[in-house]
């Protein structure tokens, strides 16, 4: 399992480790810190795609393979982010980036899938998320640190021989994990499994509960180096340290659902309960006057609790149902989440959304709306299975 976590945790670091170094990188580059937001979008957008991709493949070559090359592809766009001299060139190595090291996530997924019983996910699946949740958040304050110390190129540079490092360790540790019947699924197939999955409800609820509260957290996430820096002067190591907080939300809410004995149960009680705390944010995002730095991060750290609960439920719940060609649906499903992140992102970077009414209203939106969502679907009986 260490080894697994680890494989996660590369791309994590590449997402967010370098945005202390922003206004660094733009003054080096000749651009606005607004122009560098744009590459953390899209970092996602590559994500998407290789979440799509990765599920694809892996229904003919092993997860653990395919793990280990795609986080050699992380490297490799890492490079070129090291010697970019130029915000295009620095966008592509952002894409190779995740294109490569992101297809863990998924592919991770894979590995418990086919090695591990679905009685037993549930555990796994936690432990992912709080990796996935806490490394995006501990990394701005290993880059603030880092950037005391080091050029923004050399942290580009460790960033490469990290996935190196870690496709070595895929190889020696993680065995393998192959497909039943190794095959790539025929263009009917993949067709077919796409339709069977976007016409099953459970399917189709799990990923729109994956995605809405992805939207929340990436969106905080895209947004918060310019929200940050322009209404509060905060930047560098202090940016990282703030990021901590709201990650700890994210990681409680994991936690939680990690150690109850009726997880299922629980998720449906955080997205009415944070669908509530995301109503608090959206009206105070909309009526209260300028808040401190510290109430915001309060807000944002507890509305991220149902972040935290939804996603390794929402996952273990797409897992567990039966349709055909297993790594398309699976792939389908990141993908859905991580485009619905990168879109998202990219309309409220459009807005230049940098003050605290709109920041607040677009990180609360998406986890407002799956908790109106539920009780809707509740009231209509949808729920009352367990």
């Amino acid at each position: 399992m260490g080894t697994l976590l680890l494989t996660v945790m590369a791309p994590q670091l590449g997402l967010s480790v370098i945005t202390p170094s922003f206004a660094t990188m733009a003054s080096d580059l000749g651009v606005a810190v607004a122009s560098l937001q744009w590459t953390t979008t899209i970092y996602m957008a590559g994500y998407a795609l290789s979440m799509f991709a990765g599920g694809f493949l892996a229904e003919k070559y092993d997860a653990v393979k395919l793990q280990a090359f795609g986080l050699v592809m992380f490297s490799a766009g890492s490079v070129v982010c090291a010697f970019s001299p130029s915000i295009a060139l620095l966008s592509v190595g952002r894409f190779l980036q995740a294109l490569g090291g992101t297809s863990a996530t998924v592919l991770c997924r894979l590995i418990i899938r086919r090695r591990i019983d679905p009685k037993f996910r549930i555990a796994p699946l936690a432990n992912l998320t709080m990796v996935i949740s806490l490394t995006p958040a501990v990394a701005p304050l290993i880059g603030g640190v880092a950037s005391l110390f080091f050029p923004w190129r050399v942290i580009f540079v460790v960033l490469a021989l990290l996935g190196l490092a870690f496709s070595v360790l895929c190889l020696a540790f993680l065995g393998s994990a192959k497909a039943e019947i190794p095959a790539l699924p025929s263009l009917g197939q993949t067709l077919a499994s796409i339709k069977a999955s976007l016409m099953n409800p459970s399917y189709l609820w799990y990923s729109a509960a994956l995605a809405l509260v992805w939207m929340s957290y990436f969106g905080f996430l895209a947004l918060s180096p310019g929200f940050f820096e322009t209404t509060y002067g905060i930047a560098g190591i202090t940016y990282g340290v703030v990021m901590l907080w709201p990650a700890v939300g994210y990681w409680f809410g994991s936690f939680l659902i990690k150690h109850t004995a009726r997880p299922t149960k629980l998720a449906h009680l955080s997205i009415v309960v944070f669908g509530a705390v995301a109503l608090v944010v959206f009206a105070v995002g909309m009526l209260a006057p300028p808040l401190p730095a510290w109430v915001v991060i309060a807000l944002l750290c507890t509305q991220f609790m149902g972040v935290g609960a939804v996603i390794p439920y929402s996952q273990n719940g797409q897992l567990s149902l039966p349709l055909p060609v297993p790594g398309v649906p699976t792939g389908l499903f990141f993908f859905i989440q991580m485009m619905a992140g990168a879109v998202y992102a990219a309309v409220s970077n459009s807005f230049e959304v940098t003050s605290l009414r709109p920041i607040l209203a677009f990180v609360a939106a998406p986890q407002l709306v799956l908790g109106v969502a539920f009780v809707a679907m509740a009231l209509n009986g949808r729920f009352r299975k367990p």
